[in-house]
C-alpha cells in the first residue's frame, strides 16, 4: 500500500503540473487571441484610413489636373488677349540705331514699300531693347492706328528683298516681322527647328500665330501652341479654315 499511495502521490503531482501548464497553455493562448483580435482590429482600422486616404488622393488628383487644366487656358487666354493688343503692331529689324530717333525713319521705309503714309498714321515706335555689342541695331516695334495699314504693310514685306542694301542703311538688311508674344515666339522657334528637322517646306507666320506646310500637296495647319506640332513628322492634323486664317476682324 506504501508504494501504490507513494505511486498515486507521484501521479497526482504530476497531473497536477500537467493541469498548471494546461492552465498557463490556456491564458497564453487567450492572451494571444485578444492580441490577434487586436490586431485585427488595427489592422482593419489601417486599412480604412487607407481606402479614405486613396480616396482623398484621388480628389486631389483630380484637382490637381482641374487647376493645371484652368492654369493652362488662363495663360491662354492672357496670351491670345496680349497677341490681340499687337494687332496693329509689327516689328522691323535691320534698322541703323541713332541717338536721336522718331518716326521718320519708319515712314521713309514704308513709302519704299509702295505705301503712302505720314508720322501721323503711327501711334508709337520704340526700340525693343538698348544697342549693346551683341546686337547693335535692336528690333523696333511699330504700332499703327490703323490695322488694315499694318496688315497692308505686312503683307507687302517681301518688297523689301528689292530695296535692301539701296537704304542708305550702313549695309544692314531691314526685315518686317509680327510682333509676337513671348509664349508664341516659342512655338514659332520649336515650328522652325521642326521644319528643318523634317524637311517641311512652308512655315509662315500671320495674325499673330504660326503656319507649318510640308509641301504643295499638303494643307497647312495653324500651330497656336506646343501641342499643335506634329513632332513625328507624319503631316498635319487638321485644314486651315478661313477663321483660323483670320482670326481677327480687319478694321
Amino acid at each position: 500500500m506504501d508504494k501504490l499511495q507513494i505511486a498515486q502521490e507521484k501521479t497526482d503531482s504530476t497531473l497536477s503540473k500537467m493541469m498548471n501548464e494546461i492552465q498557463e497553455i490556456q491564458k497564453s493562448q487567450e492572451y494571444l487571441g485578444s492580441k490577434y483580435e487586436g490586431i485585427k482590429d488595427e489592422l482593419k482600422t489601417m486599412q480604412n484610413i487607407n481606402k479614405n486616404l486613396e480616396h482623398e488622393n484621388a480628389i486631389l488628383k483630380q484637382t490637381v489636373a482641374s487647376l493645371q487644366r484652368q492654369s493652362a487656358e488662363t495663360e491662354a487666354k492672357v496670351n491670345n488677349l496680349e497677341q490681340y493688343s499687337r494687332r496693329c503692331c509689327i516689328e522691323i529689324q535691320g534698322i541703323t540705331y541713332k541717338d536721336s530717333e522718331n518716326t521718320e525713319e519708319v515712314v521713309y521705309l514704308v513709302k519704299q514699300l509702295g505705301i503712302n503714309i505720314t508720322g501721323s498714321e503711327i501711334s508709337v515706335t520704340q526700340r525693343l531693347a538698348p544697342p549693346n555689342d551683341s546686337n547693335k541695331n535692336p528690333a523696333i516695334i511699330v504700332k499703327f492706328l490703323s490695322q488694315k495699314l499694318r496688315h497692308t504693310i505686312y503683307h507687302k514685306r517681301w518688297n523689301l528683298k528689292d530695296i535692301n542694301n539701296k537704304t542708305g542703311n550702313d549695309g544692314f538688311k531691314v526685315f518686317i516681322n509680327e510682333s509676337l508674344t513671348k509664349a508664341n515666339k516659342d512655338v514659332d522657334k520649336a515650328a522652325l527647328s521642326l521644319k528643318k528637322r523634317f524637311h517641311y517646306k512652308f512655315v509662315w507666320r500671320n495674325h499673330g500665330f504660326t503656319y507649318l506646310k510640308k509641301d504643295e500637296g499638303h494643307h497647312a495647319t495653324i500651330i497656336r501652341r506646343f501641342e499643335d506640332l506634329p513632332l513625328d513628322g507624319k503631316g498635319l492634323k487638321h485644314r486651315v479654315t478661313q477663321k483660323d486664317a483670320y482670326p481677327y476682324f480687319v478694321r
